[in-house]
């Protein structure tokens, strides 16, 4: 975002700051960072943001290069970003349109490299050791700007939690990291595995509301099994407002709101745990 806040780590937790912090977060989980969308606050969002999609696909991409089918093409690129953070195969999507269209499954793979060539979509694998393990699994995509996400996409509710997780994704793929991410034999999942260097881990779940019992026990158990697999003392929870942690099994669970981690990088994680 557009706007200059200092910020102190220590005291951030407890900073009437953080109200405005929060606000200028959920406007931009709603509205993106677009230059016009925040040089221009008035603007059409919507409308906006929609025109800069039909650029994209139409003239960056069908134009470029030659789609046969460009109202097919668009239909994925629209299903895609109303599914983020969603596992999927090339195959299954194939199967998903050819209702529809004939379609092969190389297309569908030349198709999915176009969004991603164009940077409006990025793709996560599962991690494994193999290669071609990593290969076969199911992968995850990310939309480049949580506004387009917002303007295209195809939803039935107002949930934002696709928008919280696609918000931490963003973040870290623009500081470089390695991401990935892991489910075990069981189904347990967590939403990121940030690799550094060979044999170097992290684990990240990512869930807006942990109030639900059965969702904290999902993103808990997930977490843990990640932790145990990879070999790492900690892991994290991202949420809206939940300073936090707790030990299990001889395990540390850190529990911080996205905009405290977007702010200060996981630096300042010895605050003391405090909901606010």
């Amino acid at each position: 975002m557009h706007h200059e806040i200092p910020i102190d780590p220590r005291t951030l937790p407890y900073s009437e700051r953080r109200f405005e912090i929060k606000r200028l977060l959920n406007e931009f989980l709603h509205r993106g960072g677009f230059p016009e969308i925040i040089l221009y606050p008035s603007a059409d969002v919507t409308v906006l943001l929609q025109s800069y999609f039909d650029d994209i696909i139409f003239r960056d991409i069908v134009t470029r290069h030659g789609v046969r089918n460009p109202a097919l093409f668009k239909d994925l690129a629209i299903f895609c970003i109303s599914n983020i953070a969603r596992p999927h195969t090339y195959n299954s999507l194939r199967k998903l349109f050819s209702g529809f269209e004939t379609i092969s499954t190389d297309a569908i793979i030349r198709y999915l490299s176009y969004l991603e060539d164009a940077f409006l979509l990025i793709s996560i694998r599962h991690y494994d050791d193999s290669l071609k393990k990593q290969m076969n699994k199911p992968r995850k995509l990310y939309c480049i700007d949580p506004g387009m996400m917002n303007a295209v996409s195809f939803r039935f509710s107002e949930d934002t939690g696709p928008l919280f997780e696609n918000l931490v994704f963003i973040q870290l793929h623009r500081t470089g990291h390695e991401i990935y991410y892991w489910q075990d034999e069981r189904g347990r999942e967590v939403d990121f595995v940030i690799k550094t260097g060979l044999k170097s881990f992290e684990v990240i779940q990512v869930s807006m509301d942990i109030s639900d019992p059965k969702t904290r026990e999902r993103k808990m158990k997930g977490l843990l099994s990640a932790m145990a697999h990879f070999g790492v003392p900690e892991g994290l929870i991202l949420t809206s407002d939940l300073f936090e942690e707790e030990m299990v099994s001889g395990k540390t669970i850190r529990y911080r709101p996205l905009w405290y981690w977007l702010l200060t990088g996981g630096e300042g994680d010895d605050m003391p745990s405090k909901k606010i």
